[in-house]
C-alpha cells in the first residue's frame, strides 16, 4: 500500500516491505560479520540464504539515478566477496565439501583470486583428495601466467609445497569428495533456473511441493494452486519437471528428487509467506 511507500527528493524508497535484494545485502553483511567474529556455522547458514536469493547479477540501467546505480555496484560487491568469506568459513568448521563447492563458485566469479584457490587446495586436502588438490594449483598457475603474465604469490607457493610434502598413506582410506550427492551450490543452480524457465503458477505449485511433507497428489495440490490464484499450465511444467528429474511424480504424488534443491525452492521465498504455506500443507 501507499504507507509503504515514500518519498526521499526525486526518489521512491519501500518501507517495512521484504524485498529480496535488501534481504540478500542483510545476509551478505551478516556471512561478512559471522566469519570475522569467527562464528563460522553462522557466517555458513547465512551463505546459503543468501545464495538461495541471488537469481543473478543486478546491474545499473540507463536511467538509473546515481545513487541507485551505487546501489547495485555495491550489491555485486557484496556477491563477490560473501562466497570467499564464506567458503573460509566453512573450512574453519571443517565442511571441506562446502568449501570446496563454495571456492568454485568464488572462482567462477574471478577466475584470478588466489585466496579462492588455496581454499580450494586446502578443502581438497582436507579431503584427502591431494591429486586435485595439486592440480587446482595448477589451474591457477597456468590462468595467472598465461594469462596475467605473473607467478603465484608466495603464499600460495607455500601451501603448494606444503601439500607436496604431506606423506603419502597407501593404508587410510582419503574421505573423499561426495559425488553421490547433490552439492548445496548445484541445487542453488537448479532453484535458478526453475525461477527462469516456469511462469507463477508453475512456480507456485513447486512451492507447494517443496513445502509439502511428504509427495503431494495432484488433487490437493490443485486445491492449493487455484486458492492462491495460480493458473494455466502448471501441471504441465510439473510433469516436465518429472521428466528432467527434477521430480518424482510416484502413487503419494509429487516430490523433489533431491532434499537440497526442495530446501533451496523454500529458501528462496519471503519468511512469512513459506511459514504461513509449511502451516498449510503440513
Amino acid at each position: 500500500g501507499q504507507e509503504h511507500v515514500l518519498r526521499e527528493g526525486d526518489q521512491l524508497w519501500l518501507n517495512d516491505v521484504w524485498v529480496d535484494v535488501t534481504a540478500f545485502a542483510s545476509l551478505a553483511t551478516q556471512v561478512r560479520g559471522a566469519h570475522q567474529a569467527e562464528r563460522y556455522d553462522a557466517a555458513l547458514e547465512s551463505a546459503w540464504d543468501a545464495e538461495a536469493l541471488y537469481l543473478g547479477p543486478v546491474r545499473p540501467r540507463p536511467g538509473d539515478s546515481p545513487e541507485t546505480s551505487q546501489k547495485l555496484r555495491d550489491i555485486e560487491d557484496l556477491r563477490r566477496a560473501m562466497p570467499l568469506d564464506a567458503a573460509l568459513s566453512a573450512l574453519r568448521a571443517g565442511d571441506a565439501q562446502a568449501a570446496v563447492d563454495l571456492a568454485r563458485v568464488c572462482i567462477a566469479e574471478d577466475r584470478f583470486s588466489e585466496r579462492a584457490y588455496r581454499c580450494l587446495m586446502e578443502a581438497y586436502g582436507q579431503l584427502g583428495e591431494l591429486g586435485l588438490s595439486l592440480r587446482a594449483f595448477d589451474h591457477c598457475r597456468r590462468r595467472l601466467v598465461e594469462e596475467l603474465g605473473v607467478d603465484p604469490s608466495p603464499e600460495t607457493t607455500a601451501l603448494h609445497q606444503r601439500l607436496l610434502a604431506q606423506p603419502v598413506s597407501f593404508t587410510a582410506e582419503p574421505r573423499g569428495l561426495d559425488r553421490r550427492r547433490s552439492s548445496s551450490v548445484e541445487a542453488l543452480a537448479a532453484s535458478r533456473r526453475i525461477h527462469l524457465e516456469v511462469d507463477e503458477a508453475a512456480l507456485l505449485a513447486l512451492r507447494v511441493v517443496a513445502a509439502a511433507p511428504a509427495p503431494l497428489g495432484a488433487t490437493p495440490l490443485e486445491a492449493i494452486v487455484t486458492q492462491r490464484g495460480g493458473a494455466g499450465e502448471w501441471l504441465h511444467h510439473l510433469r516436465a519437471m518429472v521428466d528432467s528429474g527434477v521430480l518424482d511424480e510416484g502413487v503419494g504424488g509429487f516430490a523433489f528428487r533431491d532434499p537440497l534443491v526442495r530446501n533451496a525452492m523454500l529458501r528462496s521465498m519471503r519468511p512469512q509467506p513459506r511459514e504461513a504455506l509449511v502451516a498449510e500443507v503440513a
